[in-house]
């Protein structure tokens, strides 16, 4: 493989991380485009939607390549990598480094991990403080953090399992509700209602569904559509989980 060849490479790399990580299509474009032309190129065209990603490369040296990537991970919202991913290119167009560098570089930040102790906590908190938030009593903000617990757990160990993650999110919400339903029935004392509202906002696709109107407000109406569509899918299936338990085991 030739450098222009690994450029192209790398530069796919960095755009099918940046959007797995959960930036807008625009950010993902804008920034492939000004390291390609860090790296020499005279024009740079791309093409990106949820699930792929068509770049071209005009060198200097009149050669053009093309290459696509495949985006098969479904998208997250690990804003700390996008954030590390956003030095990288900011330092990258100021001063850039071979490309073996950048492929090793990428690489660490794609091994980079949060902490589970964190994502846990972050769960657990969320889901606690919404259910006071919303009304809830200590005992509902103690129940909607055991909840949530369990919902970070399923997110962590079950959902790699999900290539279907509405299937993922009708299975989260029904187990969910469930737990919230059967809690309620055994203790009056819990407000089943808010210690539900609790645990679906960890659920709900919130920053795809945002990212889905920003894309369409700046001209990406097509991955913008797609990313709505997505979102108001993973929502629906939420809902349809939810309810289902509230059918089944409702108090």
């Amino acid at each position: 493989m030739d450098e222009h060849s690994r450029l192209l490479h790398e530069l796919l790399k960095m755009g099918e991380m940046l959007l797995c990580c959960g930036a807008e299509i625009n950010r993902v474009e804008d920034t492939m485009m000004r390291l390609g032309r860090a790296y020499g190129a005279d024009r740079v065209d791309i093409f990106v939607i949820t699930s792929d990603i068509v770049l071209t490369v005009l060198f200097r040296d009149g050669t053009e390549l093309t290459q696509t990537r495949r985006i098969s991970r479904g998208p997250s919202s690990d804003f700390r990598k996008l954030e590390s991913l956003n030095a990288l290119s900011r330092r990258l167009c100021a001063e850039p480094v071979p490309v073996e560098a950048l492929h090793e570089t990428l690489c660490a930040i794609d091994r980079e991990q949060p902490r589970t102790a964190r994502l846990y906590l972050g769960s657990i908190l969320t889901a606690g403080g919404f259910a006071l938030f919303l009304g809830g009593g200590p005992l509902d903000g103690l129940a909607a953090a055991a909840v949530g617990a369990l919902v970070c757990f399923l997110q962590q160990k079950v959902s790699p399992v999900f290539r279907n993650a509405a299937f993922f999110q009708l299975l989260t919400g029904l187990l969910s509700g469930a737990l919230i339903c059967l809690a309620g029935r055994l203790s009056p004392l819990l407000a089943v209602d808010r210690i539900s509202i609790g645990v679906i906002m960890l659920l709900i696709p919130g920053a795809a569904l945002t990212n889905a109107v920003r894309d369409m407000l700046v001209g990406h109406t097509i991955s913008g559509l797609l990313r709505l569509a997505e979102s108001l899918l993973l929502a629906l299936m939420l809902a349809i989980g939810f309810g289902s338990a509230i059918y089944l085991f409702g108090v």
